[in-house]
């Protein structure tokens, strides 16, 4: 028995914020940078900011509304509900009740999932273990990222930061957006689905990239260049052994569609070159809607099955990743 993604869909906020102005807002002249400097280093240009009212539980649930409209299984057998995103409506009680009851699946389990951007993916491997272990027939899995609220503190923080180094290592925090993302993971006796899953951690790279609040503000940075080499790096190193566990004979050409993380076009373009994979069969969202950290792989995938880059058949590979380090690789036949 495999698992497969029988149902996805997304919601993006409406409101669209260029780089150029939040980088304008922080005054970056008087450290000798251009408001432009995220345009032209990472090319992003813009990202989603919900709206005030709109918490982790009103992305995803407008997203997982959404997505059960395309859902030909029987809500009352969906045995899990898994809240996979970084951001939460509380401390207590997990964000995945809020929504279970926002969608009214009285038998589905609820419990969060924190794993930085790789959440989802997290939540994917939860599933496809409790699917195949008899536990549940369908799993619904999502995520809802309000990162816009860490974007709007870091740039009164970054306003009065006088360090130059201090102030680039912490502008990664104007590159995130806000998304919200909802899947179902279900059973299947067809040769399709999640076929192959590769995962992988660092902890000693921890310090890469990280956030936290002390009295109220948050504190982090992010090393965009060296965790983006590291996450390369894991990817190159871990690429052969996920080919393998396809099949002994699969070559990166019989990749239809690749996914990846989406923090730049470094890193976007370092993909394609270290995994062999034509950038012509990548999906491309950091440009428009920045960094959706832990929403990137769902809101990737379903664009891509709506515009019809991928079809039924086709093999998807997913490269993600999140500060930890963690990294995993997922294939997918469509």
């Amino acid at each position: 028995m495999n698992t497969y993604i029988s149902a996805i869909d997304y919601y993006l906020p409406e409101q669209r914020v260029s780089t150029r102005d939040m980088m304008a807002e922080t005054k970056p002249e008087r450290l000798g940078f251009s408001d432009t400097l995220i345009e032209d280093m990472v090319g992003i240009y813009e990202v989603r900011h919900g709206a005030s009212n709109e918490k982790p539980s009103t992305l995803a649930t407008i997203a997982a509304k959404k997505m059960l409209e395309n859902f030909e299984g029987n809500l009352d057998e969906i045995g899990l509900l898994i809240f996979c995103g970084i951001d939460r409506d509380y401390v207590e009680p997990s964000t995945a009740h809020v929504i279970q009851g926002n969608l009214g699946l009285k038998n589905a389990v609820c419990f969060d999932v924190s794993n930085a951007c790789m959440g989802f993916m997290t939540g994917m491997q939860i599933a496809n273990a409790a699917i195949t272990s008899g536990m549940a027939r369908h799993v619904l899995i999502c995520t809802g990222e309000r990162s816009s609220e860490v974007t709007k503190k870091a740039i009164q923080q970054l306003k009065n930061l006088p360090n130059r180094e201090d102030f680039f290592n912490m502008i990664g925090a104007l590159t995130v957006g806000d998304a919200g993302v909802a899947a179902i993971i279900s059973s299947t006796n067809e040769s399709m689905g999640l076929i192959a899953l590769n995962f992988s951690s660092k902890g000693r790279l921890a310090e890469l990239c990280h956030y936290k609040y002390v009295d109220g503000l948050p504190q982090g940075r992010m090393l965009m260049k060296e965790i983006s080499s590291a996450m390369l790096k894991s990817h190159k190193r871990m690429f052969p052994e996920t080919l393998k566990k396809i099949g002994e004979d699969t070559a990166a050409g019989d990749i239809k569609c690749l996914i990846t993380h989406q923090v730049g076009k470094v890193p976007w373009k370092g993909f394609s070159k270290l995994l062999g994979v034509d950038q012509g069969s990548m999906t491309k969202t950091y440009d428009i809607l920045g960094n959706i950290t832990s929403a990137t792989f769902g809101v990737n995938y379903a664009k891509a099955l709506q515009s019809s880059q991928i079809r039924k058949g086709d093999l998807v590979m997913a490269a993600m990743a999140g500060s930890g380090l963690s990294v995993c690789q997922m294939a997918i036949v469509v």
